[in-house]
């Protein structure tokens, strides 16, 4: 059994409630560390999925995790899969439960042999906390999810013949380019690197790598996945075609929804929209528009509803009865109330948003009071967040319920 990671943070600090919520941190007792977990599927059957698994686990991870497998059946009998995670434990340990649930057997790998033992103390516990609230996916019970987990203090050893690299360490490129110019010296051309940046381009990540065209970034959404299956796929100019098809086969095989991202671009897909709205929500508190606890009522209680099971083009598209260029229409040439300086709906209220500006000084203090009025005082974030993971949890049920039900 191979495995290996590389960078990522003392968990030490972390607890966890009785339902698996978050509940402690320590951001001073935070310290670099190396984490890795190595994946090999079941040499027995295919454990996948017979129907939709609720997606509802949470969870805190090692720093770095690689999943070397045994592939599955659209990959060679001989191919191995090794995913290189990091972030304070929250996507690594998820994915190294999504692997573990879909048959893999996972190595983790740390540079201070303590921290796998923990991590593998706390992912026993959060799959007991699983299997006792119905939410563990996969086959296997927890005790058979967990014994497919085991340790390793060997980087290059894992490297060595891997099929698939995924690296999670911290957003700063100089740290990401000094790792993957040293992970492309223990690689052959057969591999797959990816890395899970929600910000920084593949190209700027991978360019000098004598491999770069195996190089692909894989951005999880941190709810954690479980919760919101989607994952960025996004590929520089020079990666291979044959690269993303098996990265999105391998997605989709531990049972989340790869989206492929068909050009470089900042911040990608999913932060580009959640930045937009960022910043056009402190825009409108700013401005006086609005308080910041009925600004997330029209999310929560509105957008959000329809969002939660379909996108804002679909919205369009049944709103406008299935003709969005009659929505166009409408939208572009509907005339204005007074005081918006144009004819069109659309197009008038975009053209009324302002740069982008820095988010501080009143406006931001205004936003976290009325944040500890709607949450609580903050020694009581935890309570909240175990309100929130409940409602993430429930939701997941739900539209698996629907997608199984109503097809």
């Amino acid at each position: 059994m191979k495995g290996v990671v590389v960078g990522g943070q003392n968990i030490n600090s972390i607890r966890y409630a009785d339902d698996g919520s978050l509940m402690a941190y320590s951001p001073e007792h935070v310290q670099t560390i190396l984490d890795i977990v190595v994946c090999k599927r079941s040499s027995r059957r295919s454990l996948g999925f017979r129907k939709p698994p609720p997606l509802s686990r949470v969870q805190e991870a090692p720093a770095a995790l690689i999943f070397q497998t045994k592939c599955s059946r659209q990959f060679a009998p001989d191919c191995r899969i090794i995913t290189y995670y990091h972030l304070i434990g929250l996507i690594g340990r998820s994915f190294t439960m999504l692997f573990v649930s879909a048959g893999y057997d996972v190595t983790i790998y740390d540079l201070e042999p303590k921290q796998t033992s923990a991590a593998k103390a706390d992912i026993h516990t959060q799959l007991a906390n699983l299997e006792n609230q119905g939410l563990l996916r996969g086959e296997l019970s927890k005790e058979q999810q967990f014994d497919k987990i085991s340790t390793t203090e060997s980087l290059d050893e894992c490297v060595n013949g891997a099929f698939f690299i995924q690296e999670c360490i911290p957003e700063r490129l100089e740290i990401k380019k000094s790792l993957w110019s040293k992970v492309d010296k223990m690689v052959d051309g057969k591999v797959i690197m990816s890395s899970s940046t929600s910000a920084l381009l593949p190209s700027a990540i991978s360019e000098g790598l004598v491999h770069k065209n195996r190089f692909i970034v894989c951005h999880p959404v941190n709810q954690p996945p479980y919760y919101a299956p989607a994952t960025e796929v996004v590929p520089a100019a020079w990666t291979d075609k044959e690269v993303i098809t098996r990265t999105m086969e391998v997605l989709r095989e531990i049972g989340q929804v790869p989206i492929l991202v068909k050009k470089e671009v900042a911040g990608f897909v999913l932060n580009r929209l959640q930045y937009a709205i960022f910043g056009e929500a402190y825009k409108l508190i700013q401005d006086g528009v609005v308080t910041a606890t009925d600004l997330d009522l029209i999310m929560s209680q509105g957008l959000g509803m329809r969002y939660a099971f379909m996108g804002p083009w679909e919205t369009a598209h049944l709103n406008a009865e299935g003709s969005l260029h009659k929505y166009s229409v409408i939208s572009n040439d509907y005339d204005i109330p007074k005081g918006f300086g144009g004819r069109t709906v659309n197009l008038s209220i975009q053209q009324t948003f302002t740069p982008p500006v820095r988010m501080e000084g009143e406006t931001l203090e205004s936003i976290h009071e009325d944040m500890i009025k709607t949450t609580g005082p903050l020694e009581d974030i935890q309570k909240r967040r175990q309100w929130r993971d409940k409602r993430l949890v429930a939701l997941a049920q739900l539209k698996a319920k629907m997608d199984r039900d109503y097809a």
